[in-house]
């Protein structure tokens, strides 16, 4: 079904990634391979996690939400560390946003 969506759109429905290295990308936006997890360290020193919080990823993804009109959220991030550093950075969105959100759990 979503190879269906990212090869023809489907105007009711808006996939989001969210890339440890990329952000936030469409379903259908080409990105390079990487093997990156938000616990990765950076050049810089700190972690990804840390990166994108400091860039505030949570409100652009809610500024998203709310100018596409987004009505529902689900949401596909694992619970399971190393993935937990996603929810961490995500956390404020979930305070921010007024779309009701759907949280599935995935290993």
């Amino acid at each position: 079904m979503l190879v269906g969506i990212a090869r023809t759109g489907h105007p009711a429905i808006d996939v989001l990634i969210f890339s440890a290295l990329y952000g936030l990308v469409q379903l259908a936006e080409p990105i390079g391979d990487y093997n990156m997890t938000m616990g990765t360290e950076t050049p810089a020193g700190d972690r990804m996690d840390t990166h994108w919080q400091r860039y505030d990823i949570s409100a652009v993804l809610e500024r998203h939400v709310r100018d596409r009109g987004i009505s529902r959220v689900w949401s596909l991030l694992s619970s399971s560390p190393p993935s937990s550093g996603y929810h961490q950075v995500i956390d404020p969105f979930w305070d921010a946003t007024t779309a009701p959100c759907l949280h599935v759990r995935t290993p």
